[in-house]
């Protein structure tokens, strides 16, 4: 009977697992959807600037109305999250990120182009706040950064599809875009339905026989509120953005230009940008293995802003040479990968109670610097260019290419003065108590 108990138990454990890793994959499936939309456009630009009778700057502002709009849901997705759970937010921002896609591939102006982006930038705020939290619940903390590591590997197939496969299917399709997004915009339905019959809002407690009991009550406005008190979350908020933004710039929209400034085709350019999200797949998870095998945070933060500075400044040199040029933005993506040990950093340095919240400032101040610095590197390349928008040379990019360094050199010093180490551990955790004994024994 023992035996028939302990198999039957096994079985559950073993269900229960992979309903987890089924659930996480479709959180993971749909962060890489949400950053296939956040860099398409970049990669259209040749297809997109005629077509919607865009200049320089208004270019740039469509690409950072997504950014936009992302980055100020970003602390109202924690909130939502922790309020009325992962089911329903997936449904609905799945849903709206199909909507918003198809609006996109009927706009025939800028106005129309701009809507459906921040539409698109609002409905994709949710997925990576979902895929945190749901990584957070089914997997062990100590492992968080490993598999936020690889869930972003996971969601930077998005972007690595977003350049020359994209450009390739479009080109294969006589440069009808529209049709190619339309149908992109209908994989948004087919997340809808697997959130509808796989995502669930309850989780399992890690510590069988024990309950989890938070040390402290606290109301989620006064923990919001101490919570933009904390100075070490703003710290790595900040440090997260810096690192992360310039990969971002030249990923998602200005980094084809660049390369094609050099007199390299687009889609050739295209395929050496999305070098650059390998970098970061990579990058991602191994910092992470590293960061959790060390247990320790700020040695790898700052070896990623090293790393970045040093890259950043080779861009600068005169380098011609698709190989080389596909290996510096390879480097640069390893060095952005940085801003993900920041979500398992500013996880440690909160209450459980908001760490959804907390991911979500994270990922708010990373967004919002994505959303001004693309469009101030778009302004210097007009300014040094004369506002020209097609036929750039490498020369009109080297004014604005001093942004990449200058921010990898801020996050290098944001990471030695001003994070503290959390050696992998909830710096505000919870205890666990037994629930079959009258004596409570803390874990």
């Amino acid at each position: 009977m023992e035996l028939h108990d302990s198999t039957s138990k096994g079985k559950n454990i073993s269900i229960t697992k992979i309903l987890s890793i089924a659930v996480w994959l479709i959180a993971a499936l749909f962060f890489m959807y949400e950053f296939f939309l956040r860099t398409f456009v970049g990669a259209l630009s040749h297809q997109i600037i005629p077509q919607l009778h865009l200049n320089l700057e208004t270019f740039a502002l469509l690409g950072s109305a997504y950014y936009f709009v992302y980055a100020v849901m970003q602390v109202p997705v924690g909130i939502i999250i922790d309020k009325i759970g992962i089911k329903k937010t997936m449904i609905f921002s799945t849903a709206l990120c199909g909507v918003s896609t198809l609006f996109f591939a009927s706009s025939t102006n800028f106005g129309m182009a701009l809507f459906s982006r921040m539409l698109m930038g609002f409905a994709s705020s949710f997925a990576f706040i979902c895929l945190l939290v749901i990584a957070r619940n089914s997997f062990s903390k100590k492992d968080f950064g490993f598999y936020a590591g690889l869930s972003q590997l996971i969601g930077t197939l998005g972007p690595i599809l977003a350049g020359g496969p994209l450009v390739m299917m479009v080109k294969s399709n006589g440069g009808h875009w529209r049709s190619i997004m339309g149908i992109i915009g209908l994989l948004g339905f087919i997340l809808t339905g697997l959130s509808v019959f796989f995502v669930k809002d309850k989780t399992i407690s890690k510590k069988k026989n024990f309950m989890r009991v938070d040390v402290k009550k606290v109301k989620i406005l006064k923990s919001v509120k101490n919570l933009f008190t904390n100075k070490q979350a703003w710290s790595v908020a900040f440090y997260s953005a810096f690192n992360y933004a310039p990969i971002a710039t030249l990923g998602a929209i200005w980094g084809t230009d660049f390369i094609e400034s050099k007199g390299i085709s687009q889609i050739t350019a295209a395929s050496a940008v999305s070098a650059i999200w390998i970098g970061y797949a990579v990058g991602c998870p191994l910092m992470g293995i590293i960061s959790d095998k060390l247990k320790r945070r700020v040695p790898v933060l700052v070896f990623q802003g090293i790393l970045g500075t040093i890259i950043g400044f080779s861009l600068f040199l005169p380098i011609n040479n698709i190989k080389i040029l596909t290996f510096i933005f390879f480097m640069l993506g390893i060095a952005g990968g940085g801003q993900n040990i920041g979500f398992a950093t500013i996880s440690e340095c909160v209450e459980e109670n908001i760490s959804s919240t907390a991911l979500g400032l994270n990922n708010s101040i990373m967004l919002l610097t994505d959303t001004f610095l693309p469009f101030i590197f778009g302004a210097l390349v007009a300014v040094v260019s004369h506002g020209k928008a097609v036929d750039l040379i490498a020369d009109d990019f080297r004014l604005a290419l001093l942004l990449v360094p200058m921010l990898y050199i801020g996050s290098t010093l944001i990471a030695i003065f001003f994070i503290k180490e959390t050696y992998c551990r909830p710096q505000k955790d919870v205890v666990f108590v037994k629930s079959n004994t009258t004596n409570n024994h803390l874990d």
